[in-house]
């Protein structure tokens, strides 16, 4: 193995290493990737494109195997990425802090096609936050946050309350509570 190749190696390792532990932090603790508005999605995005670009350039003596191998990989990556993109290409993210600032929440905002979307989350830490149950649905791709149609009242710092506009008509307003564990 040439010292390319190791290089190649611990990169990929290291690549599939942090997939599999976010796949494992969502799947087991209800966690999710968030920096600075850089989602979990487009990690997961980002680090396809690093495994297709590895395998691109690894080089072996087993011509066809490792070239079926890298086609299936490269395939199902690149069907990945094309999802990914099409489903978050439109997430806005909205924060907002309790009156004591003793818990901050998120708000991805989503609309594609005729239907809009936004899911809550509490901020864990700086770089994870964890979904809220309930969701908040809206009409014709409508974003009731991109439009300052909305109102939160925070009943207390754990509890949480959302007015929206849901896009049907301008006077209609719904609401959803949150609570944070």
């Amino acid at each position: 193995m040439t010292h390319n190749n190791k290089k190649k190696n611990i990169l990929l390792t290291l690549i599939i290493v942090i997939k599999l532990t976010l796949v494992l932090l969502d799947g087991v603790y209800n966690l999710n990737f968030l920096f600075l508005n850089f989602n979990q999605l487009q990690l997961d995005i980002f680090s396809n494109i690093l495994i297709i670009s590895i395998c691109l350039f690894y080089k072996t003596k087993k011509k066809m195997f490792i070239m079926v191998i890298k086609m299936f990989i490269i395939l199902t990556l690149l069907y990945s990425i094309i999802t990914s993109l099409f489903l978050s290409a439109s997430s806005k993210y909205y924060y907002f802090v309790s009156p004591n600032k003793i818990n901050k929440i998120v708000i991805e905002e989503e609309a594609w096609l005729h239907g809009g979307w936004s899911n809550v989350y509490e901020v864990v830490n700086p770089v994870f936050i964890r979904s809220l149950p309930g969701n908040i649905r809206t009409d014709d791709g409508y974003r009731p946050f991109t439009q300052n149609e909305y109102k939160i009242e925070w009943k207390n710092d754990f509890e949480i309350i959302i007015k929206y506009n849901s896009g049907i008509s301008y006077s209609n307003y719904c609401s959803e509570e949150f609570i944070i564990d």
